[in-house]
């Protein structure tokens, strides 16, 4: 119930059904005063009407960091965003997503695959010499999510658990 659409100049409800099929899905955190977010948003646009036809397994979801549900129509709009978004009195109840939004107002791209398990994370900023990339490696993504994204930041080791190895 926190999934709607945008059609005829207004938010709806998004029929969940339509989801059912998907397996991989890029959250696009942005704002409308985002201008990294305005720069890349029509690319993504793109790739996304270029990319569905052959892989209808995949969703994009945006979820708006704006002052206001205008200031989020507009960006849907304006942007001709063709995908589903988080209601804007929706997101304050998913705060695990809410860490996603850059503080310095960039927008950013997490994929992550129908279980939750994340593949990629890109930052879309100005400062982020791969933005240029992020597209070409999010078709990879798609094409085989199985694979972690050529950007992603290689994994962090994990501390040692109580109890786990040790001596004998």
């Amino acid at each position: 119930g926190k999934l709607v659409t945008f059609v005829n100049g207004s938010f709806r409800p998004l029929d969940l059904d339509s989801l059912d099929h998907k397996k991989v899905f890029a959250l696009y955190f942005s704002t409308y005063v985002s201008a990294p977010g305005r720069k890349f948003a029509p690319d993504l646009v793109a790739f996304y009407r270029r990319v569905l036809p052959r892989h209808p397994e995949f969703e994009v979801v945006a979820l708006s960091h704006d002052r206001s549900v205008y200031d989020m129509e507009n960006m849907v709009r304006s942007l001709q965003m063709p995908w589903p978004a988080i209601g804007f009195d929706q997101l304050p109840k998913v705060p695990m997503l809410t860490r996603f939004f850059d503080p310095n107002g960039g927008s950013r791209l997490v994929v992550v695959d129908n279980t939750g398990r994340m593949l990629a994370d890109y930052l879309i900023s100005p400062n982020n010499p791969n933005v240029a990339q992020v597209l070409p490696d999010l078709e990879k993504l798609i094409a085989d999510p199985t694979q972690l994204s050529a950007l992603a930041p290689p994994p962090r080791p994990q501390a040692p658990t109580a109890g786990a190895g040790g001596t004998q």
